[in-house]
């Protein structure tokens, strides 16, 4: 059952040093290997320690002659005891399997018999060798010595209910009050801007027409169009309160259809603002059919203006 791979023919010893301590002091088990077989790949040999020894993991050396079949592996453990008493360290043992003899064999070290005393400033109780891990837990937890040296420190105070928390919060709901006010201001004065761009869509239309005007008398026929489209789209994006790129042809013929404007004013609208579209870029347009597409502009925005 103990069988961990090692295979050949080997020889054990052991050795602690030092066998009397006192506690929280280190002792140190080497245990030697050697022998003909595959010594690389024998693991570990960790006896059942006493349940008051704090043990580490080993220190492993190994040293394999020339041919590669024999040798020794030493294992170096390091225990610390952390109570005082008499306590008895059972044997190191290793099982392989004999190829000459075809069976398997265990073989053993000596048991060690270790003697703890107390340390100096240690308040740990004295125990008797070889007690159970149950019986180390129930010391450790049945009775408690009195720490003669502990600082005793006042514990903060809770924040719920102290003047902290009340300060706290009345800080963040005068954060929301002051965030509720600026956003209504803002929204406020978003809703002037609009109806500023509603009222003034008219005379920002005018100024356009304007231009247009001074432009058909100077016989500028693709400057004339451009702006007299600019007065055409730049009146319904002030007066409906959307952003001329969100304007589009659908988006007009729904805001028309909810403010009731007649489908004749509707079609003139797109007919006119298709003619100064292209008219910019068709080489047959004569400057004879301008006045007659401005006066045609002109009093298309103010019938939207009425009816808007």
């Amino acid at each position: 059952q103990d069988f961990n791979g090692a295979v050949g023919n080997f020889s054990i010893n052991a050795s602690a040093n030092p066998k009397n301590i006192k506690t929280n002091d280190a002792v140190t088990f080497k245990v030697a290997i050697s022998g003909k077989g595959n010594v690389k790949l024998i693991e570990g040999i960790k006896p059942d320690f006493p349940p008051a020894f704090e043990v580490y993991e080993p220190v492993v050396k190994t040293n394999i002659d020339n041919s590669g079949q024999s040798g020794t592996k030493v294992f170096e453990y390091t225990a610390i005891p952390r109570h005082a008493g008499k306590f008895t360290v059972s044997p190191f043992s290793l099982t392989f399997f004999d190829i000459n003899e075809k069976t398997y064999k265990t073989i053993s070290t000596q048991s060690f018999e270790i003697n703890v005393e107390k340390g100096e400033n240690d308040s740990t109780t004295v125990m008797v060798g070889n007690l159970t891990k149950e019986d180390v837990k129930l010391l450790g937890s049945d009775i408690r010595y009195i720490e003669t040296k502990t600082k005793l420190h006042k514990k903060s105070e809770y924040i719920f209910g102290s003047l902290w928390f009340i300060l706290i919060n009345l800080s963040a709901f005068l954060v929301f009050i002051l965030v509720l006010i600026i956003r209504n201001k803002q929204i406020k004065q978003n809703a002037d801007a609009v109806r500023m761009r509603n009222r003034k869509a008219g005379k920002v239309a005018a100024r356009r027409l304007k231009k247009a005007r001074y432009l058909l008398k100077t016989g500028e026929k693709d400057e004339f169009y451009e702006e007299l489209g600019k007065a055409l789209w730049g009146y319904l994006s002030d007066k409906l309160s959307i952003p001329l790129a969100e304007l589009s042809k659908e988006r007009i013929i729904q805001e028309f259809k909810r403010a009731e404007i007649e489908e004749s004013i509707t079609e003139q609208f797109f007919v006119l603002s298709e003619l100064c579209e292209f008219a910019r870029y068709a080489p047959g347009e004569t400057h004879s059919d301008m006045p007659d597409v401005f006066n045609k502009a002109e009093k298309l925005i103010s019938k939207l203006d009425q009816n808007l």
